[in-house]
């Protein structure tokens, strides 16, 4: 009885290992839960900002306005903002130069591809890779990521 009583006592004691290992996976996956639900906050928060940032409501806007507007008469306007806004020194007027032309990569599309807009295009983004400013460079590979995937 004795032996059959220390049996249990280890059964209880390997029930008790079992259940504390339990406890510690069952911990650990919460705390992965929890830590994969505040990632998923923190991307949402940023989702909001980018959409209510002054930045996200023009691209929004310039999303709508090269979809809607015929690319025939936005176009022209849109390369001379493009020019001016290359053209400066400051890189926030720079960046959104880039903007501009990853905004308009899917509405302008038919147009970009005819004569030397595309060429004339991706020689101002190749420009832009060689800024001095870590924003202008990004951006300007953004421009030629959209103007490639439209």
């Amino acid at each position: 009885m004795i032996y059959h009583h220390d049996n249990n006592n280890n059964n209880n004691n390997n029930s008790a290992s079992a259940s504390s290992a339990q406890a510690q996976q069952s911990s650990s996956l919460s705390a992965q839960q929890q830590q994969q639900q505040q990632q998923q906050d923190d991307d949402d928060d940023d989702e909001k900002t980018a959409f209510t940032s002054p930045l996200g409501m023009a691209c929004d806007l310039l999303d709508e306005l090269f979809l809607n507007i015929p690319s025939e008469q936005c176009f022209p306007i849109a390369t001379k903002a493009i020019e001016k806004l290359l053209g400066e020194q400051q890189a926030n007027r720079k960046k959104a130069g880039y903007v501009l032309i990853a905004m308009m990569a899917e509405g302008c599309k038919e147009i970009i591809g005819k004569g030397d807009n595309l060429k004339m295009l991706i020689k101002a983004c190749l420009k832009g890779i060689t800024d001095e400013a870590m924003v202008v460079r990004k951006c300007s590979l953004e421009a030629i990521s959209q103007i490639c995937t439209h």
